[in-house]
């Protein structure tokens, strides 16, 4: 272990956190972190947001939260960037806000903020909270929550606690938590809510659901399920996508369409 360290810090070793943050500098992002409750939360800007025009608040998925069935990672922080990708892609101003202790350590810090309750009540009010503080300064800025994968499920969860949301896009989201687990064989997210048993989301939010037909990680009929519970709720299914591949070729034409208004 000391020469594994000793080789790390000749070779100027980073933690994926790190690097998921260098990536971001890298397509020109500014960065600032938020504490709440001694919790840092990282939110990243892109494009300059301009006086009542919609803000998008992107969500990135769950990251890492074990590296093997029974080990939970030190560092939850995505190893994959198609959040960014997904952001760099978009036209319109906007700002991914990182969850809890996800890109940065803090004492307060504890696994449970990143396995069985990386959807809980702490991260979702913390994910509330900073959202309001990184959007105070644009009051009259509707705000289109758009979340990849778990990133989509607390999109759900933030939706009813934000006035100013009037859109929640999702891409490959695990809609129904607990379903998801069984179809897995995952230990259930005992301290995690659950968009498919929370009430359905205001009338005046428009949803845009969508997912990738070989998605082996999110089923469509995990989806579809919970959008017909929902008002004004859009499903659509992308037959040759995946989970990760291929969003961000075609995001801005596929999120052009999901902000369009329905029919």
């Amino acid at each position: 272990m000391p020469a594994l360290l000793a080789l790390c810090a000749l070779a100027g070793c980073a933690t994926p956190g790190e690097r998921f943050l260098d990536a971001a500098e890298s397509r020109g992002f500014a960065r600032e972190v938020h504490r709440v409750g001694g919790l840092p939360l990282v939110v990243l800007r892109h494009g300059s947001p301009r006086a009542g025009l919609p803000l998008h608040v992107y969500l990135d998925g769950d990251g890492t939260p074990f590296v093997s069935r029974r080990r939970v990672a030190s560092d939850p922080s995505s190893r994959e960037r198609l959040v960014l990708e997904l952001m760099a892609a978009d036209p319109a101003p906007s700002l991914l806000v990182g969850r809890p202790c996800y890109y940065l350590d803090a004492p307060a810090c504890t696994p449970a903020l990143w396995t069985n309750a990386r959807y809980g009540e702490a991260v979702v009010a913390a994910l509330a909270a900073t959202i309001e503080a990184a959007t105070a300064a644009m009051p009259d800025a509707p705000l289109r929550l758009v979340g990849y994968s778990g990133g989509g499920t607390l999109a759900m969860l933030l939706a009813p606690r934000l006035p100013r949301v009037e859109t929640v896009v999702t891409v490959a989201a695990n809609l129904d938590v607990a379903a998801w687990a069984r179809h897995h064989d995952y230990t259930p997210l005992a301290g995690s809510l659950d968009p498919a048993r929370a009430d359905p989301l205001p009338a005046h939010i428009h949803q845009h659901h969508f997912v990738g037909g070989r998605d082996e990680n999110v089923p469509t009929a995990l989806v579809r399920r919970v959008a017909a519970r929902q008002r004004h709720a859009r499903v659509e299914v992308i037959d040759d996508y995946g989970h990760a591949c291929c969003w961000a070729q075609a995001w801005p034409r596929l999120l052009a369409g999901a902000l369009a208004a329905p029919e």
